[in-house]
C-alpha cells in the first residue's frame, strides 16, 4: 500500500472504532452497593451480585469491592 491508502485505511478503522452503534454504552446498566459488616473479599462480593442480579431479573456485569475491612461492595448489572 502507498502512503494515502495506508492513511485512508487507519482512518477508517479509527472510525469504526470510535462508532457509538458499536459501542456497550446503549445498555441500560445500575448500580448498588452494599455495606459489607466484615471482609469485603472480591469472591464473595460477585457472589453476592449473582443472586442480586436473579432477584432484579437483570444481567450481571462487573463487582468489586473498595476497602477491606467493612468495605462497600459494588454491583454493575445492565440488560
Amino acid at each position: 500500500m502507498d502512503a494515502k491508502s495506508t492513511s485512508i485505511c487507519l482512518f477508517l478503522v479509527l472510525l469504526l472504532v470510535q462508532n457509538p452503534s458499536s459501542s456497550a454504552e446503549d445498555q441500560n446498566c445500575f448500580f448498588t452497593t452494599d455495606r459489607v459488616k466484615t471482609w469485603c473479599v472480591n469472591w464473595a462480593c460477585k457472589f453476592g451480585c449473582l443472586i442480586d442480579a436473579k432477584q432484579y431479573h437483570t444481567k450481571y456485569k462487573n463487582s468489586w469491592c473498595e476497602g477491606s475491612r467493612k468495605g462497600i461492595c459494588y454491583c454493575q448489572f445492565c440488560d
